[in-house]
């Protein structure tokens, strides 16, 4: 499963209907789960966004009927963005940095020592 985040802005059409906002989220996390799409965090916020929804889902094409149901009453607009958990991001940072590490050629001899306390450099001064 994949995660998605669905960055949710309410249109006019839909501030006039916001009491029926929570039948509306019910409509479509029925249907998301009908496609085996499972929430697991929608909040409401302050700002650009109204409402950003974390999903797993199973795929982008599950990801985006979800975000089209949301979007065909005309009450919100949805971008869907797809996410990568934290921790394995930071795990394949690691192995990256392992793998870059392997492959590295070692650094040529001048470099490894560096200039002497007299000032020369491979043996001639500055």
């Amino acid at each position: 499963m994949a995660l998605y985040v669905h960055l949710v802005k309410i249109t006019p059409q839909g501030a006039s209907k916001i009491r029926e906002g929570s039948s509306s989220y019910e409509t479509v996390r029925k249907f998301g789960e009908s496609l085996g799409c499972k929430p697991l965090n929608v909040v409401a916020c302050f700002g650009q966004y109204d409402y950003v929804g974390i999903w797993d889902c199973p795929n982008e094409v599950a990801a985006l009927k979800l975000a089209g149901c949301a979007v065909s009453t005309g009450d919100v607009q949805v971008q869907t963005l797809p996410a990568c958990n934290g921790r394995r991001l930071f795990q394949s940072y690691e192995r990256i940095t392992e793998i870059a590490n392997q492959n590295r050629p070692p650094a040529p001899s001048s470099y490894r020592h560096g200039l002497r306390r007299t000032g020369e450099w491979r043996g001639r001064s500055r």
